[in-house]
Parts: structure tokens; sequence; C-alpha cells
């Protein structure tokens, strides 16, 4: 019983000694870049919704629609990290944008920017053939023995 006391009573004096109300407060968080900006995409286009695919190592954003070709009016739906900072031109909510071209927008990682880049295919990626652009930005089919054959040809060429 006594043993008990005596270790009661040590413990008390020590946590009373112990605190220091002089100490300074750090009131620094720790942070660490974000690696995951964009966490999901869906798009419609007209009647048709479907899920992008999201790919944060090289900042883009892939839709393939089957049913449609004119993708002047697609309204974006993006799940953001929460920590991640939207810049210029981040799409809100179901916002309507004209994805004829490439759109691209800048987003925050906590460090740096990066610029994202949406691009949409239609029915023609679907049924073997690639997607091309020409120099107007419009995109053009190019059957898949074309496809492989312009990739070798840039192997070869050293790009």
């Amino acid at each position: 019983m006594k043993n008990r006391i005596l270790s009661f009573i040590i413990l008390a004096a020590g946590m009373v000694t112990s605190c220091n109300t002089d100490a300074e407060f750090s009131e620094f968080i720790p942070t660490h870049a974000l690696s995951t900006l964009v966490k999901s995409a869906t798009a419609t286009c007209g009647s048709e919704t479907v899920v992008g695919t999201v790919d944060n190592a090289t900042h883009e954003i892939q839709f393939v629609f089957v049913n449609n070709s004119n993708f002047s009016d697609v309204a974006v739906t993006l799940e953001y990290a929460t920590r991640a900072i939207r810049k210029e031109g981040a799409p809100e909510e179901g916002q309507k944008l004209n994805l004829s071209a490439p759109y691209s927008f800048v987003m925050n990682n906590l460090e740096e920017d990066f610029t994202y880049t949406i691009a949409v295919h239609g029915p023609a990626a679907r049924h073997g053939r690639r997607l091309s652009t020409d120099q107007g930005g419009r995109s053009q089919p190019l059957l898949r023995r074309q496809a492989h054959v312009e990739e070798g040809r840039l192997r070869r060429s050293g790009l």
C-alpha cells in the first residue's frame, strides 16, 4: 500500500514539473504535394453520359462517346481533391464546355501548377480507329493499320 501511495505522489510531482508554460507553440502545419488532383470525371453530351479516364501522371482527361460526334456543348463534372487549388479555366460542376478542340485548365498541388487537358473522342475510337488531329484542330479518324505505320515512322525518326 505504501508503494502505491509513493508511486502516485512521484507521478503527480512529475506531471506538475514537466509542464512548461513558457514554451512556444508552433503553428506550422506540414503539407505534402498532392499526386491526385482530379479524382473522377463525367461528361454529358445530349442524352449520353460517359465516365472519363483521368490520368494524373500525364494530366490528361479522356472521354469516349458512342452516339455523339458534335462536342460543342458538353457538360463536364470533375471531382477534385479536397486540398487541390483550382486555377485558370478549371471547370465548375456541370459547366458546359466546347470540346470540339482539346480544352486546357490549370490546377495546383500545393507546390506547383499543372496544366490538365480534356479531350473527347467520338464513335470512330470505338470501332478500332484512332483519332488524329489535323492542323486545323479537327479530329480525323485513322485506320488502325495507318496508325501503326505512323507510330513506326515516328519511332524510327526518334520522336
